[in-house]
């Protein structure tokens, strides 16, 4: 049963938002008065559903993401609700969880149920919940990080962030039904996920069925609905045993199914990007990074200078007398911003002053900060790395010359957790690994001549660099070559916080790549500005690209972009039930 369950992460990833936000419409208005300001009482109300039919006796639970619960509530003979509460204030997400109740099959212990509700200071008056709520709220928690160490929904990073959840939740509801703007593939998505979910909610017989089909990697049946959902997001699997179990459902649901959904390897729906285009900048930006206070700092090559932007995209401020800085920038821990710049590496402070200018080999290219502060310049005209102090002090200058395989030409520069320094070498073709002493311990080949620097290390300490058109997946500790991926004109490389890998390029195109264990295989395509070759990802998961052709950045909203992130590398880490 396991090789029947390679494709379902994909189905679920595809369906999950959309159903959730088009149900709260179906069966509910989103319209309505707001909740008034903190401290002020509120009522919202709304009915819980198992497809069309009312759910009675469930428990509906109001909570703040993180986990306080604001008011508690039981569904009536019509599966109706009203919940009185405080308006907690804030920029923390909403949300309604219901457990038990009877959808007309008998009493459901298994039945668990979701719905976000919004802002605090803008609650709609009625919320309908249903398993299309239930599905794409999964989706939002697993799919973008907003989970905690007990497996609750926990608040997204900032109020951008859930912002942009909220973004994401009215452009996939049209008059009570999926966007017109998604395809006809990811409505039968949609609806293929909700009602499976309702094969088990409607009657609790079913459940044991739903949760074999929605095992988890090693074949083991989900312990829940919400272990489902987990797993449904997180496991690829054949769509088949999904949609054998929801099609006979649809039509006393409410959940069309026009057709069973395909089996190809990506399933994920795709709705129009929300982007901000024409960021003006200095001329030619390549090098960007993003600090710890959602600012965004761009080097532009071709205008000696460096622009701060703020998390909004509005210019800050321009340092200049800063000759072409290069394809890398890097942030240490105080803020201060670090450059490539000739033969040098200029430290510019969080306040835009220029702190110093440090002499380090011919050409510098690649810069990267330690665990320990310490600096890394890869310097591409003399085939070698500097290591500098936060204060400038040059520690030491390492030959990329002295391994068993040479490393020439040396470009990205990245250091893992454990102080190893990875180096990618565009002449030679290869990526060296130096401990933090600069021996070289290691040496990858890689299949083709990169066209330009790009190389990150993931949270479980493998690395990914581009070559040419691909992106390579390099094993952190043995140096072996996990998998590639293929990334036209790759460019520079970032990672989000749920482990995916984004690629710019010489192109227009940017691409994401799915991270699940030795997977590296494209998850979506997305069109940026023109020549997006530096990218940095902030904490609400935007994804900024410089134009290095012109004179402009460009932001990829991640979480209104369209294919889903995959969360995990290793299955599910939510328990079993919550």
């Amino acid at each position: 049963m396991r090789a029947n369950f390679f494709r379902l992460k994909n189905l679920a990833l595809a369906v999950l938002l959309p159903a959730f936000f088009v149900s709260c419409t179906k069966q509910g208005n989103l319209g309505g008065p707001s909740v008034p300001n903190s401290g002020t009482s509120a009522t919202l109300s709304g009915s819980v559903a198992g497809g069309l039919s009312p759910v009675t006796g469930a428990t509906v639970n109001l909570q703040l993401a993180g986990g306080t619960s604001l008011a508690t509530a039981t569904t009536s003979s019509t599966g109706a609700y009203t919940l009185s509460f405080t308006n907690p204030g804030g920029t923390g997400l909403l949300y309604i969880s219901v457990t038990g109740g009877n959808a007309g099959g008998g009493s459901n212990s298994n039945s668990t149920m979701y719905a976000l509700v919004g802002l605090p200071g803008n609650v709609p008056s009625t919320i309908a919940i249903n398993e299309m709520t239930t599905a794409a709220f999964g989706d939002m928690m697993f799919a973008f990080g907003f989970t905690n160490a007990s497996g609750g929904f926990n608040a997204p990073p900032n109020a951008a962030g859930s912002t942009n959840a909220l973004t994401q939740y009215n452009g996939l509801v049209a008059s009570g039904k999926v966007n017109g703007n998604l395809v006809a593939a990811s409505q039968i998505k949609v609806s293929t996920i909700a009602d499976s979910l309702a094969y088990c909610v409607e009657t609790p017989g079913n459940c044991s069925t739903l949760f074999a089909t929605a095992a988890n990697s090693s074949g083991s049946p989900a312990t829940s609905m919400t272990n489902a959902i987990a797993n449904m997001l997180t496991i690829a699997a054949d769509t088949t045993p999904v949609y054998n179990l929801a099609f006979p459902l649809a039509p006393t649901t409410g959940f069309a199914i026009s057709s069973a959904p395909s089996g190809s390897s990506s399933l994920s729906f795709v709705m129009p990007a929300t982007s901000q285009s024409g960021i003006p900048v200095g001329s030619a930006p390549f090098g960007i990074a993003i600090d710890t206070s959602g600012n965004i700092w761009v080097g532009n090559s071709g205008g000696n200078s460096i622009t701060e932007l703020n998390s909004s995209g509005n210019n800050v401020t321009t340092i200049t007398s800063v000759p072409g800085p290069q394809q890398d920038l890097a942030i240490d821990q105080g803020n201060n911003i670090w450059t490539p710049s000739g033969n040098n590496v200029i430290e510019v402070s969080a306040a835009g002053s220029i702190v110093g200018t440090f002499g380090v080999g011919t050409t510098a290219r690649g810069v990267a900060i330690d665990p320990s502060g310490n600096i890394w310049v890869a310097n591409n005209g003399s085939n070698n790395v500097t290591e500098l102090t936060q204060s400038g002090t040059v520690v030491g200058t390492f030959n990329l010359n002295n391994g068993p395989t040479p490393g020439t030409g040396p470009m990205g520069i990245a250091i893992d957790a454990s102080n190893n320094v990875w180096v990618q070498c565009l002449t030679s073709a290869n990526v060296l690994k130096l401990n933090s002493s600069g021996v070289i311990v290691g040496t990858t080949a890689l299949g083709s001549t990169p066209t330009s620097g790009g190389i990150a290390i993931d949270s479980s300490g493998n690395v990914w660099v581009n070559s040419l058109n691909t992106v390579t997946k390099i094993n952190g500790g043995s140096g072996s070559i996990m998998n590639t991926a293929t990334a036209t004109s790759a460019g520079q490389i970032a990672i989000d916080k749920a482990g995916n890998t984004w690629v710019g390029s010489t192109t227009t195109t940017i691409t994401e790549i799915i991270n699940s264990g030795s997977n590296a295989s494209v998850l979506g395509t997305y069109t940026g500005g023109a020549t997006n070759r530096g990218i940095a990802i902030d904490a609400s998961g935007n994804v900024w690209t410089t134009q290095s052709g012109g004179s402009t950045v460009f932001q990829l909203q991640a979480v209104t972009s369209g294919n889903e992130f995959y969360p995990y590398t290793t299955g599910p880490m939510v328990p079993s039930s919550y």
